[in-house]
């Protein structure tokens, strides 16, 4: 979920001073390639929560990266998630995996500040919110994503987790994607030029279970 954007189906995406077009021609490139800012306002056990979700954050990325990279197969999943199978379209997806693998590899380093606390943003059952301008990012992770019954590794196929919602916020802070439909039954009908501008998409693209095959990373779910 984002704050400061325009309606989940407008493009082009706008937040306060920032204005980045998505046209259907794959996503924009993020300025910002560091890695987490954890403010002061997180408790121990809160950083233990995120510590755990940034760990399969940063494995999920990088499979995404590699199973979205044009030099790798997996044609039937791309065109089930994101409706193109493109050289240029994979290598913009995969460029996107590439700086949310970059922002997962550390908590205490970088732009992207991450609230604990912060309930300035949290309507009621949202996990996390993120606010994109052009001086900093923003995500604010809320009670409910701290809630002990809700998972950080769901092992049940198209299901939300704790890891799921912080690569959703991250694809807002990295990618400047928009939220068109949550859920995989959902964004699956959309068409390529939404699925593009969808945080859950990516999400789930890169939740899904990996494993090599031929020296290539292939998506099962």
């Amino acid at each position: 979920m984002t704050s400061g954007s325009s309606a989940a189906n407008k493009i082009p995406f706008v937040s306060n001073t920032l204005t980045v077009n998505i046209n259907g021609a794959g996503v924009v490139a993020s300025p910002w390639k560091s890695a987490f800012l954890l403010q002061d306002d997180c408790t121990a056990d809160q950083t233990n929560t995120l510590e755990e979700a940034r760990v399969l954050c940063y494995d999920c990325a990088w499979s995404a990266w590699e199973a979205s990279h044009p030099d790798t197969a997996n044609h039937a999943k791309m065109l089930e998630f994101f409706k193109d199978d493109s050289n240029e379209i994979r290598t913009q997806i995969s460029d996107g995996f590439y700086d949310i693998g970059t922002e997962c590899d550390s908590l205490h380093d970088g732009f992207t500040k991450q609230y604990c606390n912060d309930r300035s943003d949290c309507p009621p059952g949202v996990q996390a919110t993120t606010h994109v301008s052009s001086e900093e990012l923003i995500i604010r992770y809320c009670p409910n994503y701290f809630d002990a019954s809700y998972k950080t590794d769901n092992p049940t196929c198209h299901e939300a987790d704790k890891t799921l919602v912080m690569m959703h916020e991250l694809a807002h802070a990295m990618m400047f994607v928009n939220d068109v439909a949550y859920k995989y039954d959902n964004f699956v009908k959309l068409n390529s030029t939404d699925n593009l501008n969808n945080a859950d998409t990516y999400a789930f693209f890169a939740k899904g279970k990996s494993h090599f095959s031929s020296n290539r990373l292939q998506i099962i779910h």
